[in-house]
C-alpha cells in the first residue's frame, strides 16, 4: 500500500474532490481527512499524538541548547 499526500477543500456540500497522479492505477482505495475544526489550532502531527518536537515514537526529542 502506498499513501499519497493531497491538499484539498472542503466545499459547502461536504464533498471533496480530487485528482490523483497519472501513476496511480485504478482499483480500491481508502481515504482519511484530517481537518481543524473552526477554532482550533493543530495539524496532524498533534491529531496523532506526536509535535513537531517528537521522534515519532512517541517521545520528545531533547532541545538542543544554544551556544
Amino acid at each position: 500500500m502506498q499513501a499519497i499526500e493531497l491538499e484539498t477543500d472542503i466545499d459547502q456540500n461536504y464533498e471533496i474532490h480530487l485528482k490523483l497522479p497519472d501513476h496511480v492505477t485504478p482499483g480500491k482505495a481508502k481515504v482519511l481527512v484530517l481537518y481543524d475544526p473552526p477554532g482550533a489550532h493543530t495539524d496532524a502531527l498533534s491529531w496523532l499524538g506526536l509535535d513537531h518536537n517528537s521522534d515519532h515514537s512517541g517521545r520528545r526529542r531533547a532541545r538542543a541548547e544554544p551556544f
